[in-house]
């Protein structure tokens, strides 16, 4: 890319410097520009050196990506160490009912990923904008797992377990989970609501220990993926 003079760079707003940095840092990161003909642009913009490693150049390409508002679709993908894996997902379900965060929604996606489970349904349908914050979180995962939307819940597949924190349900220490299901995941605050829970076949809790009595939905997904595939 044709490289802006210091006095042409200066002149330009905020946003279009961090633009400009990061289009350049992307050719750096793919190795096609020295990291030397950045240093100008980082100079300008009162930033401290940058690192040659790639962990440093990739943070780097993020300030100015967010800086410069750049839409997550159109920023740089970090390529990872991915492998094609030919485990089968198993034919346990999962439902998620009116979740509020898509970053819990994201992770949920790429632990059902790497757990390999079922299928992940949602209450109801999101907008395109819900969906973006959600491709951000799954990094790449919803293209192996697609979200699919279910309104009706008898229509799930039986037995619909209820993963909720109750004192009158099994733990995950001593519940067996069938091969055939559908896992039920609540609300952030709220939980699973009333009509939800009044269809479950059972209601199984993850033990704590601590003064919370509850764990973030995401990270309670992880726990119960992980506590099935170990039995």
């Amino acid at each position: 890319m044709s490289k802006l003079s210091n006095k042409k760079f200066s002149s330009l707003s905020a946003k279009r410097q961090h633009k400009h940095a990061a289009r350049l840092l992307r050719e750096i990161v793919e190795g096609r520009e020295e990291l030397d003909s950045y240093r100008p642009y980082e100079k300008a913009l009162k930033l401290p050196a940058a690192l040659k490693e790639k962990r440093s150049l990739l943070e780097r390409l993020d300030l100015h990506e967010q800086n410069a508002d750049i839409p997550y679709a159109n920023q740089y993908q970090i390529t990872t160490d991915d492998k094609e894996s030919n485990i089968p997902f198993l034919e346990i379900d999962i439902y998620l009912e009116d979740l509020r965060s898509m970053h819990n929604i994201g992770a949920i996606l790429r632990s059902n990923e790497a757990f390999r489970l079922g299928k992940i349904y949602l209450s109801k349908e999101l907008p395109t904008s819900a969906l973006e914050k959600i491709r951000k979180t799954a990094m790449g995962a919803e293209k192996i797992c697609p979200l699919h939307i279910k309104n009706d819940i008898t229509k799930l597949k039986r037995p619909l377990i209820a993963i909720e924190t109750a004192e009158n349900g099994s733990t995950t220490d001593s519940f067996v989970f069938p091969t055939k299901c559908t896992l039920l995941f609540g609300n952030e605050k709220r939980g699973l609501s009333k009509e939800v829970l009044s269809f479950a076949d059972e209601i199984v809790s993850i033990p704590l220990f601590g003064n919370k009595n509850s764990l973030n939905v995401a990270t309670a997904f992880a726990i119960i993926a992980n506590t099935i595939r170990k039995k």
